[in-house]
Order: C-alpha cells, then structure tokens, then sequence
C-alpha cells in the first residue's frame, strides 16, 4: 500500500487494514465534495420548485450532495406556506452536522425543525439561515432558490443556481486531421481527400483518423458533429463541391469562392448507427466541374457529442 492511500466505505465497526479502524464521515464527506462538488446534481427533475399563486411548495425529485453529504428524493416534497405571513423566505437543503436540532419556518414533514444527521429542504427566514449557517457553517448548506409569500401565498419564485459547484465531466471525445489534398483529373467526378500531413485519433479509440487515405472510422454509435474545411487551389472557372458520404456539405460553388486563400467552413451533422464490435468509414470527397484542380488543404474534425 503507497503512503498516501486511504480505504474508505467500510461499514461502522468494521475494521480497515489501511486507515482508519471504522467508518470515518468526515473522509467520506471530504471525498464526495471533491468528486461531486456541492449541489444538485443532474439527475431526476433536478429538485425543480413550483407552487406560485398556491400555498404550497412543491419541490421535484432530485439528488444534491450538501457538504458530502447525500440528499435524495424519489418523488414530490411539499411544503406548506399558509401560515408563514408574508415576506421573502429562503428555501435551501441544510445537512444538520450540529448536536441538536435547527429550527427552520417549515419543512415537507410538516414541522419547524430539522434532527440532527438529517438531510432536509426546508423554507428558512433570513435571521433563520443565519443561525443555522452559524451552526453547520455554510458548507452544508444548498440554496435551492428563494420565495416571495404574501399572507401565506407564494407570488414568485425565484430558483438559484441549480447545478452542483464541481461537477466532474467527461471530457469530449473528438479527432481531427489536418493538410490534407487531392488532385481532380477528371472533371465532375468525386475524389477522395487524403494525405493529411498530421492526425489525432480519439483518446478513448472509438474515433481513429488515417492520414494517408483520409477514412475516419466510427468505432461506436452516437451523435456526430464533422466540421470541414477545404481550400482548392486557385482558378476562376467552373464550381467546386465537397461531400462526405455522397452527402453535399458544400453544394456546387463558384470556383471564385473556393480559390486560394478563400477556405470554406461547413459543419454537417448526422447520427450514426453502428453494430457493437463493427465500424463505419466516413470519407471527404472534392468535386469540381473543370478538369486539372487540387486540394491544397483539408481541416476535418469530428466531435461525438
């Protein structure tokens, strides 16, 4: 075992051979803030409130991580508002790491307080959220957004940042190559762009580039976004296309626009099925209706999104 590793989700009592002898919270809590963030995170309706013109807080299913602590909802909490007057209340998901209770102006189970380890959205007055604030420290709270009550009806609401602070993605899958060429011999005829002077495949190989024909292969089903770039060389007459897959990106153009130093940029988008363990080729393609025209440089990049 290195110096630095720490086991941790052993259950109370239960004996670590390399940290500590039982279930250790605080580390739990500091692991899931760093892996998490704090906030809601993207599941579920995303605790989204509703209720305005009611007297009734509804708050939707979701999941939230409040200082490493978990909050889960499978369904709708309501919280009732017809006794709290009149004013703007905060509504927040406090994870009460205090001794004793916190005193809240509601909450879905119908009281005025929150027990200790417990994870609960409530709606707290200002002087409220700055006792319990004081208590747990701001760490273990969420703000899920504040309401404006008038004699107990709720007349707006207004959500705060509803996303977790820290969220984790996956970074985007993407190739590209780029310097490609071709040379058209004949005119009105399709010719495949290659020797691309330089690629990248995809870090996780499900998109791999080949520099030298110019195939891009698609090693796993999803939404792809091509964007392409090509520049012809110089001439003024006839028009110049581009396709990928007998797809036009580019429909037939004026050999002006596509001359040397005029690079062209189109993005064409489709979806690709693909059987588990195949692949499929996508190949760019220069047309021209002249004879004797080259492409001196094609940028293909593609993104699975």
């Amino acid at each position: 075992m290195a110096t630095t590793e720490r086991s941790l989700g052993w259950a109370t009592g239960v004996a670590s051979t390399d940290g500590a002898s039982t279930y250790d919270s605080s580390r739990m809590s500091a692991f899931e803030r760093a892996g998490l963030g704090v906030g809601v995170l993207l599941t579920g309706s995303y605790l989204a409130m509703s209720g305005a013109t009611t007297t009734t807080l509804a708050i939707a299913d979701g999941t939230a991580i409040v200082g490493g602590y978990f909050y889960e909802s499978n369904g709708i909490v309501t919280i009732s508002t017809s006794t709290l007057g009149s004013g703007t209340f905060s509504v927040v998901i406090i994870a009460n790491t205090a001794a004793g209770s916190q005193t809240v102006s509601a909450n879905g189970a119908g009281t005025t307080t929150v027990l200790t380890a417990t994870t609960r959205a409530v709606v707290v007055t200002a002087a409220q959220l700055s006792t319990i604030t004081t208590s747990i420290t701001a760490t273990n709270i969420v703000t899920l957004g504040t309401i404006v009550l008038s004699s107990g009806t709720i007349s707006s609401i207004t959500p705060y940042y509803p996303f977790a602070t820290n969220r984790t993605l996956a970074p985007a899958i993407y190739a590209t190559m780029s310097g490609g060429s071709a040379g058209l011999t004949a005119a009105n005829t399709d010719y495949q762009i290659g020797a691309f002077s330089s690629s990248s495949s995809s870090a996780d190989g499900t998109i791999a580039m080949d520099s030298t024909t110019g195939t891009i292969t698609l090693l796993t089903s999803g939404y792809y976004i091509f964007s392409v770039q090509v520049q012809y060389s110089s001439g003024t007459t006839g028009n110049r296309r581009v396709t990928m897959d007998n797809v036009i990106i580019y429909p037939p153009q004026s050999a002006a626009l596509f001359a040397t130093g005029s690079t062209f940029a189109a993005t064409h988008s489709t979806y690709l099925s693909v059987t588990a363990g195949s692949s499929v080729a996508t190949n760019v393609k220069a047309w021209s209706s002249v004879t004797g025209q080259t492409v001196t440089n094609c940028v293909v990049t593609v993104k699975r999104i």
